[in-house]
């Protein structure tokens, strides 16, 4: 199982405490201390994986400078200074492809070797080093000369970029907690949004049959309507044959008839 070690984390990094596969190493710790937690860890890879983007990250150049392959993201100046497959890797700020990144890395440990090697061979500036640009840039020497000569004031400085790594790092942490935190509710919006899609659905299904009920039903209602009307016809029609036959002559002497009958004594007619 794959091991990934926090270092220098700070309280950020707790939330990762019960996790499996996850060692929290020196939540602060003294930067003159770093090679030594690095050697005692000796890791494969460092992973700086920032969902914002970082300027020139001191981070890297420490890996760097240790010799150790880093795998960042693909944002602000990683861009720039990682070149993938010979310093370092670049990836999406997306889980899916990290983890599909440190899968291949795992599986090719040659691309790691190389990246080692290329790193070996590459002379490093030291932080010191870096130091004394950022006072030559300021014109700190001119107007302060004692300020870069003393090595106190000099590690000094050092531990305030060390401090502003550890923010930065720290702010990282807190991002990506975030952002996680929206994919959550991202996800659950989706859910949601499925079910009720899903509801939608089987309105629409019982709508549709509904529907198709009142279709029926209002065939049946014209249909007896016709029915009806028909009906209607033929009494009518019934009724103006009853009229013509007793206003015809020939009722009215049936009836006359009848009268003579009744008269000579005669109860039914022959």
């Amino acid at each position: 199982m794959p091991r990934v070690f926090l270092l220098g984390a700070g309280e950020a990094g707790q939330q990762f405490a019960d996790i499996p596969g996850i060692h929290l190493v020196a939540t602060d710790y003294a930067h003159a201390d770093l090679t030594l937690w690095v050697r005692a860890i000796a890791p494969d890879l460092g992973l700086i994986l920032s969902i914002v983007p970082e300027t020139f990250s001191y981070t890297l150049s420490e890996l760097a400078i240790l010799r150790i392959p880093t795998l960042t993201t693909n944002l602000g100046s990683f861009t720039d200074r990682i070149h993938e497959g010979i310093n370092g890797f670049r990836v999406s700020p997306d889980p899916t492809a990290v983890v599909a990144k440190l899968r291949t890395l795992s599986q090719q440990p040659q691309l790691l070797a190389q990246v080692t090697h290329h790193l070996e061979q590459t002379p490093h500036r030291s932080v010191a080093a870096m130091v004394q640009d950022y006072f030559q840039l300021l014109a700190l020497r001119a107007t302060t000369p004692s300020i870069v000569q003393p090595e106190s004031d000099r590690w000094s400085l050092l531990r305030y970029f060390q401090a502003e790594v550890q923010r930065s790092q720290a702010q990282a942490l807190d991002n990506w907690t975030h952002w996680q935190q929206t994919q959550a509710q991202l996800q659950q919006t989706q859910t949601q949004w499925q079910q009720t899609q899903a509801q939608l659905q089987e309105i629409q299904a019982q709508l549709q049959d509904t529907q198709a009920r009142l279709n029926h039903a209002d065939s049946q209602y014209h249909y007896a309507l016709a029915h009806l009307r028909h009906t209607q016809a033929q009494v009518e029609t019934a009724r103006e044959e009853i009229h013509a036959m007793e206003t015809s002559k020939f009722w009215k002497l049936r009836d006359a008839w009848f009268q003579v009958k009744k008269v000579l004594g005669r109860s039914t007619p022959q």
